[in-house]
């Protein structure tokens, strides 16, 4: 299967950077990642429908095998990529209005990267949108070889996202909110914001939510 990317360039073979059948060694940095996201790096410029549906047609193979894109990679697995036509220096394209967005910092050292995400933007794109914080953070920090949600927040959610800067501080953070539940080592503290006079002291709600649009 041979993907071409962009219209315009359709005859333009001197765009075009052709590939064979390849087998990729998955090094340290690619250690548990899912494999469509691992794709995701390697196959700039091709969509991500033509990524999944590769996958799903078992054209990627991983050790021999077919496998789904939420196979979590080891290092040293071998990785089998089908034949791809790319078109040179393209990749997705990420709006200006995603580009503009200056996201604040609360810490970072070299394991872990602490964000301030504002409500309003997802943490990651699909399901209709282009783009979110990791597809940013990996346009604008190139210096980064390892750049990797810990965590998610809703898109309409505002507060603390943890990004992992390593393959190791990755599978840690993980540890902790898996094993959260019996340790309680990791905190969450959602703020809810309402309206009127709220009476009555402290009260819990259990509720399911609902989205509601803003008249005209």
């Amino acid at each position: 299967v041979r993907q071409q990317i962009g219209a315009e360039n359709i005859d333009d073979s001197r765009n075009q950077q052709h590939s064979g059948v390849q087998t990729l060694i998955v090094p340290e940095r690619g250690a548990n990642r899912r494999l469509d996201n691992y794709l995701f790096r390697i196959l700039k410029g091709v969509p991500k429908s033509h990524v999944y549906r590769i996958v799903r047609d078992g054209q990627v193979r991983v050790n021999g095998s077919r496998v789904g894109p939420d196979l979590k990679l080891a290092v040293g697995d071998r990785v089998r990529l089908p034949p791809i036509r790319l078109v040179k220096g393209r990749s997705p394209q990420l709006s200006e209005t995603l580009l503009s967005l200056k996201i604040p910092v609360l810490y970072e050292d070299s394991d872990l990267l602490i964000l301030d995400k504002p409500s309003g933007i997802a943490v990651h794109g699909g399901s209709g949108l282009r783009g979110g914080v990791i597809e940013i953070l990996r346009h604008t920090r190139t210096e980064s070889d390892f750049l990797e949600l810990a965590h998610r927040l809703d898109k309409d959610t505002s507060g603390c996202l943890i990004l992992a800067k390593t393959p190791a501080s990755l599978r840690y953070m993980h540890t902790l909110f898996r094993e959260n539940a019996r340790h309680r080592r990791i905190q969450k503290i959602y703020h809810a914001l309402v309206t009127g006079d709220w009476s009555g002291g402290t009260r819990r709600i259990d509720l399911g939510l609902s989205k509601r649009r803003p008249a005209g």
